[in-house]
């Protein structure tokens, strides 16, 4: 903590811990806080790409259309094509 020396004329000289933040203590929740911002800015990065990628596919939903798509995305392993395969589904379940 941060420890305070100060001297009054009539109190002579006192030593008092403020509780103010060191040096080490600030740099450390500066660098905590920069990590969190970074997180955050590729969580709504991703957010975004997501809902491109549910407007981009909101025009495949006849069964004919979600089938040709699914057959050309069904060897492809990842949380993109299954976050596709996902939407494709629910596109489909829609129009049912």
């Amino acid at each position: 903590m941060g420890w305070i020396c100060y001297r009054h004329w009539t109190y002579g000289r006192e030593t008092q811990d403020h509780g103010y933040m060191t040096t080490n203590t600030t740099a450390a929740l500066r660098s905590a806080l920069s990590t969190w911002r970074a997180g955050r800015q590729e969580r709504r990065e991703a957010r975004a790409a997501r809902r491109s990628l549910e407007h981009e596919l909101a025009s495949y939903y006849t069964p004919r259309d979600v089938e040709d798509l699914l057959s050309l995305i069904k060897n492809v392993e990842g949380p993109e094509a299954e976050h596709m395969r996902d939407i494709l589904t629910n596109n489909l379940l829609r129009t049912a």
